[in-house]
Order: C-alpha cells, then structure tokens, then sequence
C-alpha cells in the first residue's frame, strides 16, 4: 500500500479534504496521514474544528517537538505532500522525513499572477517613517525566506504545474526534479460542470467571489493585515449591487468563500451561497471580483469579470496591487466603488477572448498537459502507480 502524507499549514476544512482528493486517494488504496503543523498559530485554531473528517493517522501539533516524535514512526518508503508555511522549522521537518524515506511532492497547480516588487511599491506609494520601517522589516523577512527556501527547504522530487508559467519556472529552478505537466484543481470542477444542464436557480443573475477579506484566517496565517473593515466593506458593496441590480434587472448573487463565517452576521440583503462557485458563475451573466483564483471559471466558461476595489482596499497596497496585476492580465483596470459613478457608459459586458486564452494557456491548462483523465488526483495516482 502506498503511503501520503499532507503536510499542512491550514485546517483541513470541507473544502481542502474535497480539494486535495482524499476519498479518491483512499479509494485507490493510499495510507493517507494528515499533519497539521500551524506553528505560532496553534492557540488560535486549538478549540476550532481543525478537521472535516477526523481520521486515525490525522495530527494537529502543537509544537515543532510533537511533530518530531511522529517521524520516528514513518516507514522507510512514503510521499509526503508540501503545503506547508515554508519556514525554518517546516523545512527541519521535510529534511528529516527525506533522511527517513520519503519522497517530497509540490504542487504549482493553483497559482496566479504576483505583482512584482510588491513591498518595494507599498512603501513607495506611502513613503513615511512607518512605511519605511515595515520595507526594513519586510526586506529583511524576505532574506530570511529566501535563504531557508535556498539552502534549507529540500528540492522536491516530483512537481505537478498547471499552465505554462508554473512548468516554465519549474523546469529553470528544480532541474533535477521530476515535473508533470497537468491541469489545475478548479479545472476538474468545469469538467464536471460544463455538460450539466443549466440551473434555472442560478440564472439572471450577477456574482459576486466573495473572499471574506474582513476575517478570512487564511490572510491571518499569511501575517497580512485584513484589507476591509465588515461594516465599511459591506456598505460599499451593497450600493454598488444595488445600482447594478437597477441597471441590469438581475439579482446579485454571493458566492460565498469557504473560509467565512456561516455565524456572523454580515450586513446585505443579497444570498450567500456555499460551495456552489463554479456553477454560479457557470450560471450568471456577470461575475463581480477581486483578486481570487476563482476567477478561472467566469475565464473558462466565458463570463465578463469586473475586477473591484474600495477606498478601504486602496490602502492596503498588498491586496491593491494584486488586483490590479489580476485585471491587468486581461486586459482591464479594477473599479473603485466608492468613486465609480459610469453605470450608464461602463461596458461591463465587455472582456478580451485573447486574454481569457493566455490565462487559460498559462495558469490553469497549458495546451501540452499530460492529463489523462478528467480527474487531477486520478492523474496523480496514475503517475505514481507507475514508480
């Protein structure tokens, strides 16, 4: 039987145990484990719901040292899969799983466009003594990671990339690793989805990809600020649905991020919707976003993007300018809601095919992929039934 380990510096919440294909993985016969390493981050998520499905060999450590006292047990032939923080001590931790046998697994299949010089920009575009402190601080961060991810994160064996970016930059940076050219994982969801009939509840409609910038922990376990404040965000964004509901006469619906709060109250009158993305997009006439990966299903089922920003989100240069790259990509510029007042000359239907298919091409299924089934992890067990 063959042996996984998913190394993770995240919950293992419904929406990762479906992603990274557990139940697919378990039905081909794999020994998963799951290992939780949150480091500083431990307390917060202590007394949460850490897993969707809590399994036999599924661990959430509370320290470098607890995590230690489980690889004496591995066996002397394993995979494991890096999804960890990439810090000093996660990168201790893969040395010695390689020294105990295992085979190190990344992936670059869900990734997207980074502005570049990103700290560089934020301090220059609000150039003051606590701006000029936090580029110290982050250039010095940047040295650290750098160094660790050089000289102390182990070279993975075998690399999954989706699109031409990730295989490109792949192939000139881990020249003796073993790369594989497949598709992305929101690519098996429009497989699925593109043949389905349409759904009459979802249609003329308008969505909006939530990313629930105003308490998504996944920004906190990055050390990011949260860009938006929950009453400023959703005052804003509610008058702009508002005018787009009179122009367009569709209602707004929210595609809800997995990582929201179902409890908290959040001040709109229009539906969020869970675990639905693809097919509200596949389903609307107009997707409404910011800087989300999501994007992918409105480019592959064809759907104009409006990319969006606030006054409150124009601060934040971190989130800013990634929006911004985003729109840029196709060929657009992001709107600021709070100042936007065009809706009668604004062509919102309008979006660049040209664009759509370099996206396509370079971050979610370069036209080389390899993939043989319409399942990534089908792929992946394919690939790794052969070693």
């Amino acid at each position: 039987m063959k042996k996984i380990i998913y190394f993770l510096y995240q919950p293992l919440s419904k929406f990762n145990y479906e992603r990274f294909g557990l139940d697919t993985l378990a039905s081909k016969n794999w020994d998963i484990e799951c290992w939780i390493y949150l480091e500083e981050f431990y307390s917060t998520f202590e007394k949460k719901e850490i897993f969707y499905k809590k399994k036999k060999n599924f661990y959430f450590f509370k320290s470098f040292f607890s995590c230690l006292k489980e690889l004496r047990r591995l066996p002397s032939n394993f995979y494991f899969v890096d999804l960890s923080s990439g810090s000093f001590s996660s990168s201790i931790i893969q040395r010695l799983m390689i020294l105990k046998g295992g085979k190190k697994i990344l992936f670059n299949i869900s990734l997207f466009p980074v502005p570049r010089n990103r700290s560089l920009n934020v301090f220059l575009n609000n150039r003051n003594f606590k701006t000029f402190i936090f580029f110290i601080i982050k250039i010095i961060k940047i040295f650290f990671k750098l160094f660790n991810k050089k000289f102390m994160s182990p070279k993975p064996d075998y690399l999954f990339t989706a699109g031409n970016i990730p295989y490109i930059s792949a192939k000139k940076k881990y020249r003796k690793a073993k790369i594989i050219s497949t598709h992305s994982y929101d690519y098996d969801t429009y497989l699925n989805l593109k043949n389905l009939p349409i759904n009459e509840n979802y249609t003329n409609s308008i969505v909006y990809i939530d990313q629930a910038y105003e308490e998504n922990y996944d920004i906190k376990l990055n050390k990011v600020n949260f860009p938006a404040s929950r009453e400023f965000h959703w005052n804003s964004l509610n008058l702009f649905f508002n005018n787009l509901n009179k122009k367009f006469e569709k209602k707004i619906l929210i595609a809800a991020h997995h990582r929201r709060d179902k409890i908290a109250n959040t001040n709109t009158n229009h539906e969020f919707i869970f675990s639905q993305t693809g097919n509200l997009i596949k389903n609307c006439s107009l997707v409404l976003a910011h800087d989300s990966v999501a994007i992918s299903f409105a480019i592959l089922f064809k759907k104009p993007i409006v990319f969006l920003i606030t006054d409150e989100i124009k601060k934040s240069s971190f989130f800013y300018l990634s929006i911004k790259k985003f729109a840029n990509e196709l060929g657009t510029e992001p709107i600021n809601i709070n100042q936007f007042q065009s809706f009668e000359n604004y062509n919102f239907l309008y979006f660049d095919q040209k664009a759509y298919n370099r996206w396509t091409d370079n971050y979610i299924k370069s036209p080389d992929s390899k993939s043989k089934f319409k399942n990534f992890w089908l792929d992946f067990d394919n690939f790794l039934e052969k070693k």
